[in-house]
Order: structure tokens, then sequence, then C-alpha cells
């Protein structure tokens, strides 16, 4: 009994001598340089990532702003709606005395009654006859 205790301890003492913190540290070293590594390569990455995405928000910030239905008002059009909200998309589409809202480019709203028949289909404005364009000289 002795003897085999004996042998145990040895066959510890042996095992345990191999058995340092270095075992565990040599590890944690790689790991720690591999994960440096791939840090110091994602920051650029992700700084990139963000300027695109930036960009790219800024670039639907700018067709968001294209497609607002309030822009024409800015340039001089107004909104014609009927009293139940309907945008008029032609005045012959209004009966006299209607109700109407118009709203104008400095976002106010007036309301207003459609007054008097309609004049029938806008004629196209005259075109001015083309000039004549001076004669090619020859070229022989």
């Amino acid at each position: 009994l002795a003897r085999n205790a004996a042998l145990h301890e040895r066959e510890l003492v042996r095992v345990t001598s191999r058995l340092t913190p270095l075992l565990l540290q040599r590890p944690q070293a790689v790991q720690a340089a591999r994960l440096e590594a791939v840090a110091s390569r994602l920051q650029p990455t992700m700084a990139r990532r963000l300027d695109r995405l930036a960009e790219r928000l800024d670039s639907l910030g700018k067709l968001y702003a294209a497609a607002d239905p309030d822009r024409p008002l800015d340039r001089g059009f107004a909104r014609v709606t009927q009293a139940d909200g309907a945008l008029v998309r032609a005045g012959a589409a209004l009966a006299s005395g209607e109700r109407i809202s118009i709203r104008f480019g400095d976002r106010i709203t007036r309301d207003a009654v459609v007054d008097g028949a309609p004049d029938g289909p806008m004629r196209a404005a005259r075109s001015r006859p083309k000039a004549d364009p001076p004669p090619q000289g020859e070229l022989f």
C-alpha cells in the first residue's frame, strides 16, 4: 500500500511539475494578439461603413425632399381640396357653390366657394409661326 501510494505520488509530482501558469498564459497571449489584430482591422472598416451609410442617408434625405408634396407650393403653386379632403385635379370637377380649401406656399390654407360656371376647356396658347432660316450658301 505504501509502495503504491509512493508510485502514485511520483506520478503526480511528475505531472504537476509540467503544470505552470505559463501553460494558461500562453494561449491567452495568443488570443489577445489575434483579438488586437482583428480590432485594428475593424476600426477602419467600420469608419468606412459609417461613411457610406451617412452618404446613403444624405441621398435618401434629398430623395425624400424631392418627393415632398408641398415642394411645388414653394414655387408658386397652390393645392385645392374639396370639403371632404379630396384633391381637386381639374376645375371642371367643381360645381358652382361648392366649398373648397386652397393651400398656398406659405402653408396658409384659405377656404373658398366656387363661383360661376366653367368657361369650357382652356385653349392652348397660339404658337408663333417659325421664321424661314437664312439661306445656306453654295459649297461649290
